[in-house]
């Protein structure tokens, strides 16, 4: 029956509230005032764990996977202080099965209660726990539950109340399902086109232990199993559940999987079921359980069989065909050996397909006697189909044809804001065509994406029919366990085929359905569910299986989110509701006649700039969407950061006095991002520089940032991530600017070449990380391939045929991703040659086969033309050289790019300077240029020196107002491996320094700077006698115009006879280099100094027990970096940072600082009300 009025649902409906409040009332009268807060500190990081004894990446909490196990009583608190140490990644956890009564912020769900929280920041979960039960946690952002993170929750009675059955004793199963592929890739697959499904798991687990490749139980067998040799301690041991004989014990299980459904049963053991989700159940026994993801049960099993043995508890697969082998673990009979293996194999799990099996069990699900009844009748139905679909060739699940998708600002802000732009107003539809034909795959497979919302109205009652139907495969309906948030629903019933509401109405249970949170629907069936609509807020109802979700299986619950109180600003501090909370202080205004001369003197500036190009300067516009793509940069697949869908991105091209504007759109799925714009100085922009936790926050998943900024001079630059190791993961490209309109370069060329240089991992990033990270440091080791505009080869060489070696000849087309860029041109013609190291980590050597170079321009500045043979360059390092093709025009000539500095074990780069009309095919007569030996310093220096200012260019200031000395050291913190500039390794905190600064935020980084200078007796070339270190976010504030020298001093590392190339980039400025030297730097090194021609540059290399000289002037107001360019030296903090009056910056976007302590200033008093 259908009733439409909230008001008069009936006698039965209102008495069943009021029952519902009264027995609410007596449970907190009950523990008589003996509630707790139960306090739980979180740090959430990965970590290297071998959860099926194959060695991966997890996501941990406090070093732990799965997480530590929460413990409470009914009524009590619980507060979790939750610390993101993810490099990157935001994080939210949710705490599946508590309703959030009152709460709903603390739900957990990114996007849709809260926003994700930032790495470095801290977040607090207060909420009740009000009824006892078997529950768990686990992230709900991206597919981070499939990364590991997750742990057991769980509620008992109320201090002085009692179960309704007994038992001696407790035991506790969390089951999850495990990939060797990381979850970054599974997510690249799935929203790949066409869909790379990510297969069957490799492994299940029992409480995080699994085995891959071998089994417990090889030895009952007569297949290929290996059998597992494990003595305990591996991480993959299983844990044994150890009982004592004739003990009734209850054992809590709960489904944690990302895609299976799970039977489990243990030998010669029945179970007695007593609970599901939270909630007792009328008691029944089973041989074994069907389990699907995100459901809970307890059971009692009494320890009466043979106490000489032991025997297996066995997990497998159901609903899908298992291709993965059973999960085991031993119910050890003490004080028998956990090592004693039971006398007989596992118990089988029921066939895969074996559905009226499933179907038995779970109708079983009935609610105990005196449990709270439905409401007769329903206000609302909601009928939701669940289909399969594609669209633009992505596939697709969806409900009623609409897949879900979700908004950048989270629904709870946006609804109580009515911020009604974030998200899609008009409502999914809610109800399907009649004609709609379950049994058959859609006739038309085409599905529309919407990110709108359900609203309900409060206190109404509301049935959902979930209907199942065929997938766009013929012959296929999947198995699908939906969870609702925020509330119980009572389980109406089962059916198969479609629901028919005058035939299956009178089916439905009214009697005693089971009250649960997830409910499973069968393949072509129905499963109806009833609930009330009792809890204010936000919520999410979603298919549990997490690829399914992460393709759009979900709706949202709007329950009158706009009346919801409480909730902590940083909870929301992101995407609309972040920019919302600016005040006028969010938008800053110069104070004091040095901000506003500094204002007018920039306006002023622009002027002259626009009068110098005639008026004729652009805004140039670019839209960047930044995510990852399958690539295959040296013919091995990965992951690649790439925009448009391109690696490396695509080339940024204006004109000295232009704006550049670039819409970035963060298009990643669980990480923030930022793009730097290396070499650009970001004249009264430092906002824009695109600097992590220094100029702004990091760009969360689904927002957009506008970088706008002016291209004061022409040059050779590029642009990169510099947010955790992003650039290590290929987020980078070119930007040229080329000489204003009207205007000439100082020298002629007819063409122009571009090389991007960087080098490859077949290691992922946030493995590299995590590495680099550990105690004891697991080194990234040397690169696999170097990129040519993003194109190597790996385990085979362009050039093999000239070589003895075991290299094998590449037998490229030139249509594959790791085919050369070939570099085109006319014979007898003179070309500029452009050429940047966005490198991770080598410092590299560039020749051209049978050509000499001119080096002409390096870092955006013009240089005094000299003529080399090959060209070092650096991490961070630009050049321009001109070439002229005056050799044999028949023959094809190489680019080779070798490694310097390191021992190469890198093969070089190679591509080829094709002299049109050859063939690009046509290989060169002679091998490649041979790379200078790695440690030829000499070679390199003399390069280095060789480059001085072209004559007509800004000279220094002939004296400084400061100089500070940077001792560059390795040291160790707690076993962990540093780098440090006066013995203090940068750490970078949650709050951009810009903001901190603006706002005078003191509390958000240390307000002691670091050190200018280091002992007078340390000895530079030895290892530190004390290799201990500090860390710090001081800053060094520099006086805005003031002359600033910086030494930069290399000493020995940690290991003895080791001294490592550390190139140095600034931003915000350009520096001279006054000079290179031998040695510790003293007095009588001042008259070596060159004032007269220094080169000017932004990034500048200190060689292996030497010092480089630097002098610039602090005339560009912000906060800036200045800091190793190696990419892991930096993560390990090889920085400093500089604060030029950054409290004077004016026209910061809002959206630049809403995270942190700028995010949660930008509120009256910490709450929305």
């Amino acid at each position: 029956m259908v009733n439409k009025s909230p008001q008069s649902r009936g006698v039965m409906g209102q008495l069943m509230i009021r029952s519902l409040i009264l027995l609410s009332l007596l449970a907190v009268a009950v523990v008589g005032g003996r509630t707790q807060v139960r306090h739980y500190n979180f740090d959430v990081e990965y970590i290297f764990g071998a959860p099926d004894c194959k060695e991966h990446v997890v996501m941990g909490i406090n070093g732990q996977f799965p997480g530590p196990t929460i413990r409470a009583n009914a009524g009590d608190t619980v507060v979790v202080h939750l610390t993101n140490k993810l490099h990157t990644e935001g994080v939210v956890i949710h705490w599946h099965g508590i309703r959030q009564l009152g709460t709903p912020w603390a739900d957990g769900t990114a996007s849709i209660s809260q926003c994700a929280i930032n790495p470095g920041e801290v977040f607090t979960y207060r909420f009740l726990v009000d009824k006892p039960g078997t529950y768990f946690y686990h992230g709900h952002y991206g597919m981070q539950r499939s990364a590991g993170l997750y742990g057991s929750l769980i509620v008992d009675v109320a201090e002085g109340e009692r179960e309704p059955f007994h038992y001696d004793g407790e035991l506790n199963l969390l089951l999850s399902d495990w990939w060797h592929q990381s979850v970054h890739e599974q997510e690249v697959g799935l929203s790949s086109a066409p869909i790379r499904w990510i297969g069957e798991p490799q492994s299940l687990l029992l409480n995080g232990r699994g085995q891959h490749n071998c089994s417990l139980a090889a030895h009952y067998r007569n297949s290929s199993s290996n059998k597992c040799n494990l003595k305990g301690g591996e991480k993959c041991a299983p844990k044994i559940l150890k009982v004592q004989p004739n003990k009734t014990y209850r054992l809590r299980i709960a489904s944690t999987t990302a895609l299976a459904a799970l039977n489990l049963a243990i030998g010669n053991h029945k179970m007695l079921v007593v609970e599901s989700d939270g909630n007792y159940v009328q008691p029944f026994l089973v041989d074994d359980l069907d389990i699907y993801s995100g459901e809970s049960y307890s059971v009692l099993i009494t320890t009466d069989q043979n106490a000489r043995n032991n025997y297996w508890v066995s997990v497998g697969v159901r609903g899908r065909e298992p291709k993965t082998p059973q999960g085991l673990t031993l119910l050890n009979y003490l004080p028998n050996s956990a090592s004693k293996l039971p006398v007989s194999p596992p118990p089988v799990t029921p066939q895969w397909n074996d559905y009226n099996h499933s179907k038995s069990f779970t109708k079983n699900i009935l609610a105990r006697m005196g449990s709270p009844k439905p409401p007769t009748t329903y206000n609302r139905r909601i009928m939701l189909l669940n289909t399969q679909n594609r669209l633009n060739g992505v596939t697709k699940w969806a409900v009623n044809n609409v897949s879900l998708v979700l908004p950048a600002t989270p629904y709870l802000g946006s609804v109580k804001f009515l911020l009604n732009h974030t998200f899609d107003q008009t409502s999914p539809p809610e109800n399907y065509p009649a004609n709609y034909d379950i049994m058959k795959p859609p006739v038309n497979t085409n599905v529309t994406t919407s990110s709108g919302i359900y609203r309900l109205q409060f206190n109404t009652t509301v049935d959902i029919i979930l209907q199942n139907t065929n997938a766009i495969t013929p012959n296929v309906s999947e198995i699908h366990p939906w969870h609702l948030h925020g509330h119980d629903f009572w389980v109406l019933g089962y059916g198969e085929g479609k629901f028919n509401s005058k035939n299956d109405e009178k089916k439905l249970n009214l009697k005693n359905p089971p009250l649960r949170n997830t409910a499973v629907i069968f393949p072509w069936g129905w499963t109806a569910l009833r609930f009330v609509a009792d809890n204010r807020g936000v919520w999410a109802f979603h298919c549990h299986i997490e690829p399914h979700l992460h393709m759009g299986m979900g709706a949202i619950f709007d329950i009158e989110g706009r009346s919801v109180k409480g909730i902590p600003s940083q909870a929301l501090a992101c995407g609309a509701t972040g920019s919302l909370m600016a005040t006028k202080n969010g938008n800053p205004q110069a104070r004091g006649l040095m901000g506003a001369l500094m204002v007018r003197s920039l306006i002023l500036l622009s002027l002259l700039a626009g009068a110098v190009v005639g008026g004729r300067n652009q805004v140039r516009h670019y839209n960047f969407d930044v995510e990852y793509v399958f690539g295959a940069p040296d013919c091995k697949e990965h992951v690649v950061m790439g925009i448009n869908g391109q690696f490396p991105g695509p080339t940024i091209r204006a004109k000295a006095g232009d704006t550049v504007v670039v819409h970035l759109t963060n298009k990643l799925h669980t990480e923030g991002v930022v793009i730097h714009w290396h070499g650009i100085r970001q004249l009264g922009t430092p906002w824009a520089d695109g600097t992590a936790s220094i100029s702004q926050c990091a760009i969360n998943p689904g927002e957009v940032f506008t970088y706008r900024f002016l291209v004061d001079k022409p040059g050779t630059y590029f642009y990169h991530g510099h947010y955790g190791m992003q650039r290590s993961a290929g987020l980078y490209g070119s930007l040229i600017v080329d000489v204003a309109e009207g205007e000439r370069e100082p020298f002629h060329y007819d063409g122009e070449l571009n090389l991007l240089l960087s080098d490859w991992w077949h290691q992922s990033v946030h493995e590299q990380e995590v590495g680099l990270s550990s105690a004891p440091m697991r080194w990234i080791g040397e690169p696999q391939s170097l990129l040519l505009n993003g194109r190597g080869q790996y385990n085979c060489s362009l050039a093999a045929q000239y070589s003895n070696s075991s290299s094998k000849q590449c037998k490229l087309r030139g249509g594959e991703k790791c085919a050369p860029m070939i570099m085109n041109v006319q014979p007898k013609q003179t070309y500029r040659l452009r050429i940047a190291s966005t490198t991770a980590l080598a410092s590299l050597n560039l020749a051209i086969g049978n050509h000499k170079m001119l080096v002409v321009e390096a870092d955006g500045n013009y240089v005094q033309p000299f003529l080399v043979d090959d060209l070092d360059i650096y991490s961070g390092e630009s050049y321009s050289v001109l070439i002229t093709t005056n050799q044999n025009p028949k023959n094809n000539y190489w680019v080779s790019v070798g490694v310097r500095g390191r021992e190469p074990k890198t093969p070089q780069g190679l591509t080829l300077l094709n002299y049109l009309p050859n063939s690009a095919s046509k290989l060169p007569v002679s091998p490649p240029p041979v790379t200078p030996r790695w440690d030829d310093y000499n070679h390199s220096k003399t390069f280095s020196k060789s480059v001085l200012a072209r004559m007509g260019s800004p000279k220094p200031p002939r004296f400084y107002n400061r100089r500070m000395i940077l001792l560059n050291t390795q040291n160790m913190i707690n076993g962990h491996t540093k780098w440090a500039i006066n013995n203090v390794s940068l750490v970078l905190p949650a709050t951009p320094y810009l903001g901190s600064v603006k706002f005078l935020l003191n509390h958000t980084f240390d307000q002691r700077s670091p050190p200018e200078s280091y002992p007078a007796n340390y000895d530079i070339m030895k290892p530190p006698v004390n290799t201990n270190t500090t860390t710090s976010s001081g800053v060094y504030r520099l006086k805005f115009k003031s002359t600033v020298d910086v030494i930069l001093q290399n000493t020995n590392a940690i290991k003895a006879n080791v001294s490592e190339i550390h190139p140095w980039h600034l931003h915000g400025h350009d520096f001279w280099v006054l000079g290179y030297g031998e040695g510790k730097f003293s007095k009588n090194d001042e008259k070596k100094l060159n004032l007269k021609n220094p080169p000017l540059r932004n990034t500048a290399v200190i060689f292996p027990y030497g010092w480089t000289a630097l002098r610039f002037v602090a005339d560009n107001r912000g906060v800036w970096a200045f800091h190793c360019h190696i990419e892991p030296h930096l993560h390990m903090g090889m920085g400093v940072i500089f604060d030029i009056e950054g409290r004077f910056v004016r026209g910061i976007p809002s959206e630049a600082l809403a995270c942190g302590a700028t995010g949660r200033m930008m509120t009256k008093d910490g709450k929305y009300h």
